[in-house]
């Protein structure tokens, strides 16, 4: 019979390993934060009776709406009569209070988080850079208005691109792609139309189907022919790299 030669004991497992470091999307995050419950302190300017206030820190009921868990408050709901009766409504105006309220720890929680995620990204830029350039990621050329789709160090596809003018430079660095709008159209720009659009920061600028000149002449996003633009489109999800250099 053969011999396996079976330790006693089995080495324990290793639990000094650290978990990989990953992207953390500041628009997803931001998004997460912000439809997430919220709680408000009593203001004692809202002059709520002791009733009231049992009712306004409610915890709130939640339905599902297009995918989304959406949460109502009890600030939401016109009041019922059993409620009129008994003191617990709360008038319009403290409705209202309520509500602006809520709506202030929103966009607040959601701003933290963003800027959370954003600095976990540059705290780990370098590890998170050094571990992306190995799988599939955009690298774009300002000074040569080129960029390069790539696969580690193999380069699987070369196109030109119209990076921002003077007035409105793109941003250099390395990004992450947000998130993907086949039919996106400007805010900003007298609702131009953006085909193909990848989103590279917060405030709006990204890869997408436009005019190509031989010079920098865009707003700040980066300009792709329509089939660059598309072929990216197709094979880049949410999260793949983009470095943005001269």
């Amino acid at each position: 019979m053969t011999d396996y030669n079976i330790p006693d004991e089995l080495d324990p497992p290793d639990t000094t390993a650290q978990p990989a470091i990953k992207y953390r999307n500041p628009l997803v995050e931001m998004m997460r934060s912000y439809h997430q419950p919220v709680q408000i302190e009593i203001d004692p300017a809202w002059n709520l009776t002791e009733l009231q206030k049992d009712t306004a820190l409610q915890p709130p009921c939640w339905v599902i709406r297009k995918g989304r868990v959406r949460y109502y408050y009890p600030e939401d709901a016109e009041p019922t009569p059993e409620q009129i009766a008994d003191g617990t409504a709360l008038t319009p105006k403290q409705r209202r209070l309520i509500h602006i309220a809520r709506a202030r720890g929103r966009q607040q929680a959601a701003w933290k988080a963003r800027l959370a995620a954003e600095e976990h990204n540059r705290l780990h830029s370098q590890a998170l850079a050094a571990a992306e350039k190995a799988g599939r990621h955009i690298v774009i050329q300002l000074g040569k208005q080129r960029g390069s789709f790539m696969e580690g160090a193999k380069e699987i596809r070369s196109f030109r691109v119209c990076s921002g003018k003077r007035s409105t430079p793109t941003p250099k660095g390395h990004f992450h792609v947000m998130e993907k709008h086949k039919d996106h159209r400007s805010n900003l720009y007298n609702n131009a139309a953006m085909p193909f659009f990848m989103r590279l920061t917060v405030d709006g600028v990204g890869l997408h189907q436009g005019p190509v000149r031989s010079w920098p002449a865009s707003h700040g996003c980066i300009r792709l022919r329509y089939d660059d633009a598309r072929y990216l489109f197709e094979q880049c999800e949410v999260g793949t790299p983009v470095f943005v250099i001269d």
